[in-house]
């Protein structure tokens, strides 16, 4: 049971994020961390990734650093298997950091850490570790000018729609508005909030299935009392 409400709360902060209520997601991962199980679980790890990305999107990169370095403590307490991927995730979210912060020789020697894991790897245990180290090399690129290659790169990952998952296919619609906006590409603007409102229709959609699975659940327990 201890394990079914860790992971019932890191699902609501996941949901918190992708709603973009950033603030009551950092209140549940800022829980779940200081509320850590004595066992090995990848969950707990994962609070710390999911903590820091939270205080990026609010421009916090004091905070997703102090978070970071606090998962950074703990690797030793990692299983070996999944602590190389961990060890990517860090690199991504440290090459983030420097990019808010303006220091792209840091942050590239970061972005290159997370990408030569997985580059090397096929299967992995993160559902879209490899695409937010694609979309972070898009992000390096545009701070550093080349929008070319980095709308190259995104315009091929948005064409993927059936292999990644929405919200990879929304941050990485969100940057090439960015970069449309940028170089004067007004004219594609119309496609990508086409399909931005289609992701936005998609997600209300499981929202409200997933609530009637709900209340359908506690008519059964209601029925059974």
């Amino acid at each position: 049971l201890e394990f079914e409400l860790l992971f019932a709360w890191e699902y609501i902060a996941n949901i918190k994020f992708l709603l973009e209520d950033y603030d009551g997601a950092i209140e549940i991962f800022s829980h779940l961390i200081e509320n850590e199980t004595p066992q090995e679980n990848f969950t707990n790890y994962l609070s710390y990734i999911n903590l820091a990305d939270s205080y990026l999107k609010l421009g916090k990169s004091q905070e997703a650093l102090v978070t970071i370095q606090e998962l950074q403590k703990r690797l030793p307490q990692i299983r070996k298997e999944e602590r190389p991927e961990i060890e990517a995730n860090i690199h991504d979210i440290l090459a983030n950091i420097f990019m808010m912060e303006g220091n792209l020789p840091q942050a590239y020697s970061h972005l290159q850490q997370s990408e030569a894991f997985y580059n090397e790897q096929n299967d992995t245990l993160l559902l879209n570790g490899k695409y937010a180290t694609i979309l972070t090399r898009c992000k390096y690129l545009k701070y550093s000018g080349d929008f070319s290659q980095a709308q190259a790169i995104l315009q091929e990952l948005v064409q993927q729609e059936s292999n990644i998952h929405w919200p990879v296919r929304k941050e990485a619609l969100e940057l090439l508005e960015e970069i449309y906006l940028q170089t004067d590409q007004k004219d594609k603007l119309i496609a990508v909030y086409q399909n931005l409102l289609k992701i936005e229709h998609d997600f209300t959609k499981i929202l409200q299935n997933a609530y009637l699975e709900f209340l359908l659940y506690l008519s059964h327990l209601t029925l059974r009392v």
